[in-house]
């Protein structure tokens, strides 16, 4: 038999915050304002896949603003 890893791709909202480096109810705040990462519901609870956490942080990804001093 195989040894082989069982990866998760779904989270729940407690699980996704973590990934993200934010708290539950940040993320239940975005979750209403529509301003969070994609989620699924589910007889009532929301889940979180993993490849949509990824996207909605590299679609906040920022590039550094310089100015020139004159």
């Amino acid at each position: 038999m195989e040894n082989r890893k069982v990866t998760q791709r779904f989270y729940t909202t407690k699980d996704a915050a973590t990934y993200l480096g934010l708290a539950p109810r940040t993320l239940q705040k975005y979750r209403v304002d529509g301003s969070g990462p994609k989620f699924r519901k589910l007889r009532g609870h929301s889940f979180y896949d993993v490849a949509d956490l990824d996207a909605w942080v590299e679609s906040a990804e920022k590039t550094a603003i310089t100015f020139d001093k004159r």
